[in-house]
């Protein structure tokens, strides 16, 4: 997971499984919460759940959601995959 919402801070958007994608967005939706108050203990929390570099990608996305209670991600789901039929999905920022 933490190498999952390290690209998903980065890239904005992330192209995985559908189970997967249900398991990781109430994680993410965690994150963003804690980060919209910017305190040195939230900021070490989410240095556990993050790479470091990522935490102030995490602070300035959470800044666009100030006035929102949750839903910050959606799931689109999209094609399965060829070799093993797996329902995929993009997960996205709900901006």
């Amino acid at each position: 997971m933490k190498n999952l919402a390290t690209s998903f801070v980065s890239n904005g958007r992330i192209k995985t499984t559908l189970a997967r994608a249900k398991y990781f967005v109430p994680y993410m939706e965690k994150m963003i919460t804690i980060a919209k108050n910017k305190t040195l203990s939230n900021t070490r929390l989410l240095s556990s759940m993050l790479n470091s570099e990522s935490v102030n990608g995490l602070y300035e996305i959470a800044e666009k959601f100030a006035n929102r209670n949750g839903g910050y991600i959606r799931i689109i789901k999209t094609w399965q995959r060829y070799g093993d039929a797996a329902k995929t999905a993009v997960v996205e920022f709900a901006f």
